[in-house]
């Protein structure tokens, strides 16, 4: 990661993807990291609350699939995702926690970067590729890869000797 003093971080907004079981700490780790990189840190479930507390037309839809107990259908979530993601304080970087969730959300993430401006066209469809070969071949460790126009940062177990590779 690059500090302030090195020039980088004003060239290159930092866009990172928490990643972790619930409880992990992605909340606590999304907060200091968004402290230290003056960036927001953005929470599927903070983007939800706010939408029900603002009464927004996409507020109203999630509210209706939790009321029922249902999930909320990652087309509402895409959009409130999309819409958090264009706001102001997110131009210069962001924290994700929570979201992407799946393959799906992996592909609308890039979309959304590249409807917004933020990473070039032919960017997306790279990153969507080296997201596709990292799920099929988790890392061991924890990993940024460095070209990718968003990082994920993961929190994963080394493997046992017995486990298959």
């Amino acid at each position: 990661m690059s500090n302030a003093t090195d020039g980088q971080s004003a060239a290159r907004p930092a866009r990172l993807v928490i990643m972790g079981p619930q409880g992990a700490g992605k909340g606590t780790q999304a907060a200091r990291l968004a402290e230290q990189l003056s960036i927001p840190a953005i929470s599927t479930g903070d983007i939800f609350r706010a939408n029900i507390k603002g009464g927004t037309e996409l507020g109203r839809l999630a509210q209706e699939y939790t009321a029922k107990g249902d999930l909320v259908p990652d087309s509402v979530t895409n959009a409130m995702v999309r819409d958090r993601l264009a706001q102001d304080d997110a131009a210069q970087g962001f924290i994700l926690d929570g979201y992407p969730r799946n393959a799906a959300q992996v592909v609308e993430l890039d979309a959304i970067l590249a409807d917004l401006g933020r990473v070039a066209p032919s960017r997306a469809a790279s990153t969507s590729t080296r997201s596709r070969r990292r799920r099929s071949r988790p890392p061991t460790t924890s990993a940024v890869c460095s070209s990718a126009s968003t990082a994920s940062v993961t929190s994963t177990r080394s493997p046992s000797a017995s486990s298959p590779r």
